[in-house]
This record gives structure tokens, C-alpha cells and sequence, in this order.
């Protein structure tokens, strides 16, 4: 029941990063976004935490993403499978790829790992930024997001806002274009999570009271059952994570 418990805690809480609580965070400025689906998932996954105002955190829905916030975004997603805890503020003792940056700044851990992956080619030669580490608060150009977005593997065809009129892209609607071009590692918040933890959760009720070997059943046959459904329709039709609750369940059971 322990190791039960302690699987649903990782999927409820299921942070690759533990700088903070991203749980724990609420946005006063999100609601009835049509974009808040994409940041809730983004939160999920611990990718964003926002902008704390008079003690209230807010996701500044209508400000231009920025440079920095791009790069930290893109690079925190490509690095979710492989177990790194990009320490924000951590001096870097090393010699810094653009005279432009700061040792120990927010944003340094990630242009370190993107620059080291080959994901800033065509964003900046020298400097990243401008004359000084304050200019990665400076809103990225549609021009060079769409770059970016390309060196990280994303086909921007779907994207025609990024070569519509205007010169920046707002935080919302970056969230949107996220999770969808990333659609395969962000799976949906709101759906998906929802649906797979209450099966986890009623399942959890039935194998309280149950014997070893009666847990050992029910869940050998949970797991049988789940293998005989039509996972993709059960997916396209309830919003059920099929393969993720088989991977679930065998984790309990090693």
C-alpha cells in the first residue's frame, strides 16, 4: 500500500524540478484566459511558476515573452526525461558563452544546456542578449522565436501567428503553442491527469482492505484488463492515459 501511495503522490506531483512548490501556486490572472489550459499544464510539468506581485503570483498574461523566459521554457521541456535540476542562481564557475551574461543569473543554467545542445544557432553569436544580462527581460522577436522553436525540433508550419503582423508573442499564447508543439512529452493537464488519478484513487480505496495476495490479483487483473481495451479509443473518447496507467500499475507491483 506504501509504494501505492507514494506512485500516486509522484504522478500527482509529477515535477521534474523542486526549486519551489509549483503545486502550491495559484495565478490570480489566468482565469477565464482561453490560453489557461496550456499554462496549467506548463505548471504541471514545473516549467513556469510566474511573477509574485504584492505577495499574489501572477502569469502576466499579456506581456511579451522574453528571451530569457523562451530559452528557460524550451529548455526545461527537451530536459524532462533526463533527471536535471537546473539550479537557477548557482554560480557558474566557468568561462560564459556570451560576454553578455551573468555567472550566477536566473536564466544561466539553461543557456548553458542550450547553448552546449547547439539550440541557440542563429539567435546569437557574442551577445544573447544585448548590452548587458537586464536585456534577458527583453521581449523576444516572433522572428527569433520562430528560430528557436525550430532549433528545438519544433515545425513552426502550424504557427502562423509567428509570421503574422506584430513583433512579439504574449506569454499566453506562448503557453498555447507550447504544449502543443510538445504535445507528446506535455500530455493534457486538465484530462488526462484528472481521469487517470481518480482510477488511481478508486483503486487505491479497493486495495486497502485487501491481503498482499489480494492486492497482487486485483492489480494483476486491473493490468490485464487495461492491456485487452482499446487504448487509443479510450484515450480519444475519456481521456484515459491507458499506457501510462499499465506503466503505473507495474511499477507497483515490481
Amino acid at each position: 500500500m506504501t509504494r501505492l501511495r507514494d506512485a500516486l503522490t509522484r504522478f500527482e506531483h509529477s515535477c521534474a524540478y523542486t526549486d519551489v512548490d509549483y503545486h502550491q501556486i495559484i495565478f490570480n490572472d489566468i482565469q477565464r484566459n482561453p490560453n489557461e489550459k496550456a499554462i496549467k499544464t506548463l505548471q504541471a510539468y514545473c516549467i513556469v511558476k510566474g511573477y509574485t506581485v504584492s505577495q499574489n503570483k501572477e502569469y502576466h498574461v499579456d506581456a511579451a515573452t522574453t528571451i530569457g523566459e523562451a530559452i528557460k521554457v524550451l529548455t526545461k521541456i527537451v530536459a524532462l526525461d533526463q533527471d536535471i535540476e537546473f539550479d537557477e542562481f548557482a554560480r557558474y564557475p566557468g568561462s560564459l558563452p556570451y560576454a553578455d551574461m551573468q555567472p550566477n543569473a536566473w536564466y544561466t543554467s539553461y543557456v548553458l544546456y542550450a547553448q552546449a545542445h547547439n539550440y541557440l544557432e542563429g539567435i546569437a553569436s557574442k551577445r544573447l542578449f544585448g548590452r548587458t544580462d537586464l536585456k534577458a527581460l527583453t521581449p523576444i522577436s516572433k522572428r527569433q522565436l520562430k528560430q528557436l522553436l525550430e532549433n528545438y525540433g519544433v515545425d513552426t508550419s502550424p504557427y502562423t501567428m509567428l509570421d503574422a503582423s506584430g513583433r512579439f508573442v504574449s506569454r499566453d499564447a506562448f503557453a498555447t503553442i507550447i504544449v502543443h508543439a510538445f504535445q507528446n512529452q506535455l500530455r493534457d493537464y486538465e484530462h488526462i491527469y484528472g481521469n487517470n488519478t481518480q482510477f488511481y484513487r478508486r483503486t487505491l480505496q479497493r486495495l486497502e482492505n485487501l491481503s498482499l495476495t489480494q492486492q497482487q490479483e486485483l492489480l494483476n487483473t486491473t493490468i490485464m484488463t487495461l492491456r485487452s481495451r482499446d487504448a487509443e479509443g479510450m484515450n480519444r473518447r475519456y481521456n484515459f492515459d491507458v499506457e501510462g496507467m499499465i506503466s503505473f500499475f507495474e511499477e507497483i507491483m515490481q
